[in-house]
């Protein structure tokens, strides 16, 4: 076996041990994230169990399959009456919305205001706003008071260049699930809105594909002390 070989294979090993480390740091939270496609790891996830589905799915036009594949598994897995909530990119916005109503009830678009930050576009919009799509799965049990324009601090992006700010996600848990209630993001990333459920006493399962992106939220997720 030649030098290379035993480096990649010692790292192979150390990478499995780092991740086993970090799962069992996790069970001591309400937490799970599991490594992989979410459309093969939601099929774990039983009918009628999760009251919110929070996520942020890329956004670029060759993934926009992925939408309706949520779309579908929201119905799924959703309490009668639980929420999906998504963030969402406005080049294809519509094409979501049709995926999105396929499936489940429209009940509001709101927005994610970024404080202080603004870029433009290549069509020359100046965009400071993130739409935010909330649909349902039938019937409505409650209304929700809430504000559908939501501050955004500037995200702290250490952990990952998509990293999402998390105090629009602990204000959405907090307004559209219960204490205890089952919390699902397909697109963990670095696991921002894992952290928004456990911190508002929820618990969370999560899936990422992406086994470096993987082991930063797990990390980060094992090291948050309540």
């Amino acid at each position: 076996m030649d030098s290379d070989e035993l480096k990649r294979r010692e790292f192979a090993k150390q990478r499995k041990e780092d991740i086993e480390k970090f799962e069992k740091s996790l069970k001591q939270t309400k937490a799970v994230i599991k490594l992989g496609d979410f459309r093969d790891l939601i099929k774990e996830v039983k009918p009628n169990s999760v009251g919110l589905i929070l996520t942020d799915p890329p956004y670029p036009k060759k993934y926009l399959y992925l939408w309706e594949d949520l779309a579908r598994e929201a119905k799924r897995v959703l309490k009668p009456g639980g929420f999906l909530i998504s963030y969402s990119g406005q080049y294809h916005l519509l094409q979501i919305l049709d995926y999105f109503k396929k499936y489940l009830d429209y009940y509001w678009l709101a927005g994610l205001n970024h404080i202080g930050k603004k870029r433009m576009l290549p069509n020359l919009v100046v965009n400071r706003m993130k739409p935010i799509l909330i649909f349902y799965k039938p019937p409505l049990k409650r209304k929700i008071s809430f504000s559908d324009l939501i501050d955004s601090p500037a995200p702290d992006k250490r952990f990952h260049e998509w990293q999402q700010s998390i105090e629009p996600a602990e204000y959405l848990i907090s307004h559209f699930s219960l204490p205890n209630d089952l919390i699902l993001d397909p697109f963990v990333g670095s696991g921002t809105f894992a952290l928004a459920s456990i911190k508002r006493k929820r618990r969370f399962i999560g899936f990422e594909n992406d086994t470096n992106t993987y082991k930063i939220a797990l990390r980060r997720l094992s090291e948050w002390k309540n």
